[in-house]
């Protein structure tokens, strides 16, 4: 179904190829627009993009090009009104070791990027940002008036973005800009090696395969798990909402607490229904990893309250809506 609120407006999509970046694109087609997707495939998947060329044929354009570029950057941008920022170093464990790479990519990245948007006229960017800027913190769930306390590289480079949002608001005043803190985001076509919530995608093969999964802790811990789909909604009302939302940063969480041995559940009760895997071993239990929280769920009120977002998405359909999307068709091709 196309909805026509902002029909055939251009947008630009950093990060096109990777896992978030590929669903958005998609929903933003699917909602009238025209994409121009952005990717050096850094951590991207040329399989997205082919994909996304495949199924929406002049509806997305993609260009290869590395967002600290600043020539192709403005180049590739320049005619599009909405520019959405999901470029990233993702993981937290390779921010501890190559903190200066995280630096470059996701600070100057996006200094370059909201400069390149001010500078070809776009009128919004929504950026990601993270529930890792909270680090640990018991004031459970997070709202966004917690004072942040980031725990790692990674997590600094997302509250540097935060900041330096707020200060280019004095030279690019016309830009609306809104940054969105995910929390751990999962859904069809993310790399079990990624940052975000890989957990899901890496238990689900493991576990199709018959292979024991690995635990991080004794199954206590708790993250707010939440599907792509609410992800790319959120984007979309960021942008809607225009003035209401502008120089904010919100939270896109489920508002639900879900411990990990209660994921590993629902992941097999998943994998029952799709007919998928035979064989469900017992993850193994190792010790929890530096730099990691121990509990995370973020409050999604004020996105609700200031921008009208609600999570349409659960956990349970999301995993479903996974498997379905992703791992039957693989199955049965």
């Amino acid at each position: 179904m196309t909805h026509n609120t902002q029909a055939q407006e251009r947008w630009f999509v950093t990060g096109a190829a990777g896992f978030i970046g590929s669903n958005l694109c998609a929903f933003l087609i699917e909602r009238g627009a025209k994409v121009v997707g952005y990717d050096n495939f850094f951590s991207g998947k040329h399989e997205n993009v082919e994909r996304l060329l495949n199924t929406y044929g002049e509806d997305f354009t993609f260009i290869e090009g590395d967002i600290l570029d600043e020539a192709s950057l403005h180049s590739a941008i320049s005619g599009c009104e909405r520019v959405a920022h999901l470029a990233a170093q993702v993981s937290v464990m390779r921010s501890i070791d190559l903190s200066e790479e995280t630096h470059d990519i996701n600070t100057t990245g996006f200094l370059r990027v909201i400069e390149a948007a001010a500078k070809q006229n776009a009128s919004s960017l929504v950026y990601a940002s993270s529930c890792a800027v909270y680090g640990e913190n018991d004031a459970l769930p997070l709202s966004e008036d917690e004072r942040p306390c980031p725990m790692s590289p990674y997590a600094a480079s997302k509250l540097a973005n935060e900041a330096y949002a707020s200060g280019m608001s004095v030279k690019a005043p016309e830009l609306n800009v809104v940054g969105l803190r995910f929390f751990n985001i999962f859904g069809a076509w993310q790399d079990a090696a990624n940052g975000y919530a890989a957990v899901i995608p890496k238990w689900i093969d493991l576990l199709i395969e018959g292979k024991r999964p690995v635990m991080f802790g004794d199954g206590s811990a708790t993250r707010d798990f939440c599907h792509v789909e609410n992800v790319c909604n959120a984007i979309w009302k960021a942008v809607l909402a225009g003035e209401a939302a502008n120089g904010k940063v919100f939270n896109v969480a489920s508002g639900v607490p879900t411990r990990l041995d209660r994921l590993y559940e629902l992941i097999v009760e998943a994998l029952v229904n799709a007919k998928l895997g035979s064989n469900y071993p017992e993850p193994e239990k190792q010790d929890w990893r530096v730099g990691e929280i121990l509990h995370s769920y973020g409050s999604p009120k004020q996105a609700k309250e200031m921008m009208d977002f609600a999570v349409e998405v659960s956990l349970q359909e999301g995993l479903q809506r996974m498997l379905s999307t992703q791992y039957c068709q693989n199955t049965n091709n």
